[in-house]
């Protein structure tokens, strides 16, 4: 059954992290990472000479951040690349002998996987982690951003729609992918915005992601994203450094005093953050000098 996503969306990055304070009274705020409630992050940033790309998603954490969740780039001189019309990304990617008519209604169908966890499906965390892990898809969606950041003067809000293919034990592969745009339709969406979310759904056709136990026919996913330039902070791998470790002092906060239904949600995507801002914090360090 379809579960409706009821989740807000979420264009501006908020700063992080809102939890009650624990025994200890603590309640520090984690900077760049945006956190909208208890949901979890992510706006689009890229990093090192990645001029635009994570992502945040969209709502209060079904959309979260996104770097979902990027917001400025600060004259970081990004540039859109000249692209062949014949090359420009497609309005869907198909990668299965399937009818098409039935990928796509597979696709329209989909379900949300943070709002089935939410429901108290537990078998859907993994799969909802995975879609908020900067580091999954992140070459492709970054090079993304390269060829289209520089093109949107806004935050570019979309639905990724995806048809996930059982190829393993606990594990699926994407084999339709297609994104829609808000605003498209109307002409209001941005022509760079139209681009970068075709070429984000095109990152992911092929991928990999966890899947519920016992999954043995193809079903959709979607996910609400909300991408948008990085902020200066993140082109500075001291200041990812300390993002990293407030991560992590929110992981250990959450596991020691968190109780709601959401804790073993946020405890995953903050780690996957911090390990996804050192990584980038290294390649920053690595980066030759220009």
């Amino acid at each position: 059954m379809k579960q409706e996503d009821r989740t807000p969306e979420v264009k501006d990055p908020q700063i992080i992290a809102r939890r009650s304070p624990g025994p200890s009274g603590w309640r520090r705020a984690l900077p760049i990472v945006a956190f909208v409630g208890f949901g979890v992050l992510l706006g689009v940033a890229t990093l090192s000479s990645d001029h635009l790309g994570l992502t945040r998603s969209a709502g209060q954490a079904d959309a979260r951040a996104g770097q979902s969740s990027d917001r400025a780039a600060s004259g970081a001189g990004v540039g859109v690349r000249d692209v062949d019309p014949a090359n420009k990304p497609r309005r869907e990617y198909v990668a299965s002998v399937m009818e098409i008519d039935h990928l796509r209604e597979l696709a329209g169908a989909g379900v949300s996987p943070l709002s089935e966890f939410r429901a108290g499906r537990r078998e859907w965390l993994q799969t909802a982690v995975k879609l908020e892990d900067l580091d999954w898809v992140a070459k492709k969606r970054i090079s993304c951003g390269r060829q289209y950041g520089a093109g949107m003067s806004e935050d570019c809000t979309y639905r990724l729609e995806v048809v996930v293919e059982p190829t393993d034990v606990e594990e699926g592969t994407v084999v339709y992918s297609r994104a829609v745009i808000a605003g498209e339709e109307t002409g209001e969406a941005e022509p760079a915005c139209v681009e970068f979310a075709r070429c984000t759904a095109g990152a992911r056709l092929s991928a990999k992601m966890p899947i519920p136990p016992g999954t043995k026919e193809p079903f959709g996913v979607r996910h609400n994203l909300s991408s948008g330039k990085p902020p200066a902070v993140w082109l500075d791998p001291d200041q990812m450094e300390k993002e990293a470790a407030s991560a992590d002092e929110a992981v250990q906060w959450n596991e020691q005093y968190a109780t709601d239904a959401d804790t073993d949600y946020r405890i995953s995507t903050l780690s996957n953050l911090a390990k996804y801002l050192r990584k980038k914090a290294i390649e920053l360090r690595n980066e030759p000098a220009t």
